[in-house]
């Protein structure tokens, strides 16, 4: 009786899934990107079993990032010199709205959500158009010019009334 319960135990320990033994996996990333189209950033993450202890996996860790046409790309991720952090280079290839999510070894892979990347910005630009930069350097100089004439009146006064 006892050797069926030991074979019963064995076969369902090896039958059920990584999840239901415990096998779960929980990754933050230590902060949110502002990427831009077509350069690398660095992604930086810790994968914690059940979402508590660091765990170093040896294989199958990157970050996958999907259009909205489904097309998907892989970046394999790197261990750091602290347990269970990596880091992967991920290139967005264009403007838009992308999915991505963390492919973490063994354990099932965690949705990232999605994100926007933005339009790269174009060498020499500037948030604001060259004839509103001069009149706010105009402004600003006015406005300093004011505030020293201001300031010297009020010497002339104090020093006046001494």
């Amino acid at each position: 009786m006892i050797a069926v319960i030991a074979i019963g135990g064995i076969t369902t320990l090896g039958t059920t899934d990584a999840a239901a033994r415990g096998g779960w996996a929980v990754t933050t990333i230590d902060s949110v990107p502002t990427p831009v189209p077509g350069r690398p950033i660095d992604v930086e993450f810790t994968i914690r079993q059940h979402g508590v202890t660091p765990v170093d996996l040896d294989e199958g860790v990157s970050i996958t990032v999907t259009s909205t046409d489904g097309t998907g790309r892989v970046f394999p991720a790197a261990t750091t010199n602290v347990v269970g952090h990596y880091v992967a280079a991920v290139t967005f290839p264009a403007a838009g709205e992308f999915a991505w999510s963390v492919q973490q070894g063994w354990f099932a892979p965690q949705d990232l959500g999605s994100i926007t990347v933005g339009s790269p910005p174009s060498s020499g630009s500037y948030r604001y158009s060259a004839p509103t930069r001069y009149v706010i350097g105009l402004a600003g100089l006015g406005f300093a010019t004011v505030a020293i004439g201001d300031g010297l009146r009020r010497r002339r006064r104090l020093v006046a009334a001494t």
